[in-house]
Parts: C-alpha cells; structure tokens; sequence
C-alpha cells in the first residue's frame, strides 16, 4: 500500500527534527575559554597591532613595540595575556573554529583596508598597495590577503594557481609578497614558499624558501629569456617540524599577501639575459641577519620534507 501524503510529510518533519536536534547538540565552546565573538574581536585588534608594530620599521625595537601593543590589546578587552594563550592554545586544537573565526578577521581587516583605500583583497602591500588587475605592474592572484596556518591539512597552506592571458608579455617578471608572523609555543619554526612560473616552451623555473622568522618576503622570477609566461602558481605552507605534538601551539600568520606581474624595463631585461637563474637573485626579505637556505639544503631533501608534508600536491 502506498503511503498516504499526509504520512510523507510527518516522516519529513521528523527528519527535519532530529537534524535540527543534531545541530544544536554540537559541542560549544566551555564557559572558561573567551568565546569566538569576543576572540574574533581580540584577533583582529591583535592583527592590527602587530601591523602597527611592524610599520615603524624599527626592527631593533619591533618586539618591544609589539609586546606594549599586545598588552594594551588585552587591556582593551579585559582579558590577561594567559587567559588569551589559553583560548588560542583550545582552539587550536579545534582547527575548524579556529579557521572560521579567521576567516572572519581576514574579511574585517580586508573591509578596513577598502575603507581606506586599499585595493579590494589587499591590506597593506606597500608599494604595491593601489595596485589592479590592469597595467605594466599589476594583481594576477588576489583571492586571499592573509591567512592563519597549522601545520596539520588542509590548514597547513594557501595555494594559489593562475593561467597567463593576453595582459602578459614575454619579459615579464612575476613577484611573490607576504608577510610572516610566527606564534609558537615551542619547537623550531619551519615554514616554506614556493614559486613556479611554466614558460610557453613548457620549461619551468622554481623557486623554494624555507621561512623561520617574522619578516617580510619577496620571492620574484623573470622571463629572462623572453619566451613568455603561460602559468604563474605556487604556496606556502608550514611544517610539522620535529616536534609534532598536537598539544603545542604553532601558527603561521601570514599578511599581504600579493602575486604580482612586473613589466620590466629594456635596460633590466638586458640585464637579466644570459643572467644564471639563482636563488640569490630571487629571493629576499627585509632582515639582513637571516640568510635564506634554500640553497643549502639538497633538492632531493627537500622534496622529500615536502611530500611527507602533503605540500608536493601543491605544486
């Protein structure tokens, strides 16, 4: 016998009834810890400071400065430094509220920037900070500005990946920005960048940073040989590192981050040609005491890092 409509439709509202039952029976977050509202808020003013921190360029003095700014951060939402290491330290080991809560902040300081007169999708990209999709210098990847990263998938990167259309011109050289901030607990911090630009000839040049220290990076490629660009990716992704207890806290902060399509002049393309593609020549960053050690470091090592990471994938 066929069941009746009105059958049908009791079953359907049971079903509706214990999905919603499901839902609110989702674990919450204890009454100790600051509540997601309230850490939103707190990170995002956190963020802030950190940025204002590092603006003074003083970089002598940077950590003082944001130790003074953290504290009055704190202050502002009446919490101590421990209550807001612990809240961080609990949903770290929640990731998915961790991301959500993030995912939140990045809009905030992204609207903030667009209020005041940042391109949409960068916060303060200096030089670059005005920048479009059009132009001899312009955006090709701007889909994510900053991100929070944990060493454990699919937390542990932010990829990105983009074809070349007619913008592009051979010669062109391509730039990877971003911004660290490392918040680890203990162990050794270990992070990596990755730049790959495939020319039209199908050959393909690479650059691999290992990133240990709160600074600013450029990663760049140029199109030395002026055969023309047919696709730009690359990433960066944090490290489990040796020390790969689940209870330590360790996070990657990354800010303004920007993929950018330089046109180069003709005396720098003459410069270039011939010009042996190095690391040396690719990759630097702001402090002057830390030497990059993607040279130092066997090929074969650190793919091997990388594909016990899950980051091979990404390439």
């Amino acid at each position: 016998m066929r069941p009746s409509s009105s059958s049908i439709c009791l079953q359907g509202l049971a079903w509706l009834f214990c999905a919603l039952l499901l839902m609110g029976c989702k674990p919450k977050v204890p009454k100790g810890v600051i509540q997601p509202g309230k850490m939103e808020k707190i990170l995002y003013d956190y963020h802030l400071a950190e940025g204002m921190a590092y603006a003074t360029g003083d970089y002598t003095n940077s950590e003082q400065k944001r130790m003074e700014y953290r504290k009055a951060v704190f202050e502002k939402h009446g919490v101590t430094q421990a209550e807001f290491d612990s809240a961080l330290v609990y949903y770290y080991r929640h990731a998915d509220k961790l991301h959500d809560i993030y995912v939140n902040v990045s809009k905030k300081l992204e609207d903030e920037s667009v209020a005041l007169g940042a391109h949409p999708n960068q916060e303060g990209t200096g030089q670059f900070a005005n920048l479009t999709t059009v132009g001899d210098t312009a955006l090709i990847w701007n889909e994510v500005s900053s991100a929070v990263l944990m060493p454990y998938p699919p937390f542990n990167v932010v990829s990105f990946s983009t074809k070349a259309d007619s913008a592009f011109h051979k010669g062109d050289k391509v730039l990877l920005n971003f911004d660290t901030h490392f918040i680890f607990q203990e162990g050794s911090k270990d992070a990596v960048a990755y730049l790959a630009v495939v020319f039209s000839n199908d050959s393909v040049a690479t650059q691999v940073l290992h990133l240990y220290s709160d600074s600013h990076y450029s990663l760049q490629l140029p199109d030395a040989n002026n055969v023309g660009i047919k696709e730009v990716k690359g990433f960066v992704g944090l490290m489990k590192g040796q020390n790969n207890d689940s209870e330590t806290l360790k996070l990657l902060s990354l800010s303004n981050i920007i993929v950018v399509r330089m046109r180069e002049t003709k005396q720098e393309q003459s410069a270039d040609a011939g010009k042996p593609q190095s690391t040396a020549d690719s990759v630097s960053h702001d402090s002057t005491s830390h030497n990059s050690v993607a040279n130092q470091m066997p090929p074969s090592t650190l793919q091997e890092k990388m594909a016990a990471e899950g980051l091979e994938r990404h390439k």
